[in-house]
């Protein structure tokens, strides 16, 4: 038997961007923040799947309240990470002036929820608990005018345990990347 080789991704996003599963979403995103909104159904999925977009798909991301937040989940470590973000952003506040009924041409300027950027590694190539990476460290002559911050953050076990306290949904699902990476040590391929 062959295990999918992006059975990480495919898990994540049932996890934490499907409609069944909103009270997980909330829940991460109250382990984030330290919050404690309780109503899932405040919640409203924005994810881009390339069935739609073909020219990009992001893990999940979703509004709540006044914050537009994305996660994505990696097995590597990628620094341009930050740079795809820019990209998702610019397609999910352009779909959300669009539901609004605005234009970007008009006199009055257009409200849009904060934005929030987390990246969750799962990988064993780095060893950190939380880095932030920035748009301008990819600039080639100096910061520039324009920023895009995101959190970096290592989800593996025993890295960034009080994250994970809070979220049990989180937990077992590093818990079950732990135990089938412990599985592939012994020789089985995926």
């Amino acid at each position: 038997m062959k295990v999918k080789r992006t059975y990480k991704d495919i898990l994540f996003r049932d996890l934490f961007g499907s409609r069944e599963r909103l009270e997980n979403t909330l829940e991460l995103y109250n382990a984030l923040n330290n919050s404690s909104y309780t109503d899932a159904a405040d919640i409203e999925l924005t994810t881009i799947d390339d069935a739609i977009y073909i020219r990009a798909k992001n893990d999940v991301s979703f509004i709540i309240r006044s914050d537009m937040v994305l996660f994505e989940h990696q097995s590597t470590y990628n620094p341009n990470m930050v740079l795809r973000g820019l990209m998702y952003f610019a397609e999910l506040f352009s779909t959300y002036i669009s539901k609004q009924n605005r234009s970007i041409y008009g006199s009055s300027r257009i409200e849009l929820p904060t934005p929030h950027y987390y990246v969750f590694y799962v990988g064993t190539d780095r060893e950190f608990k939380e880095e932030t990476l920035r748009l301008s460290d990819s600039y080639k002559d100096g910061p520039g005018d324009l920023e895009l911050k995101a959190r970096l953050i290592n989800i593996n076990l025993g890295v960034n345990d009080a994250l994970l306290e809070k979220s049990p949904t989180l937990l077992g699902y590093v818990t079950l990347l732990s135990r089938v990476r412990a599985y592939k040590d012994t020789g089985y391929k995926t």
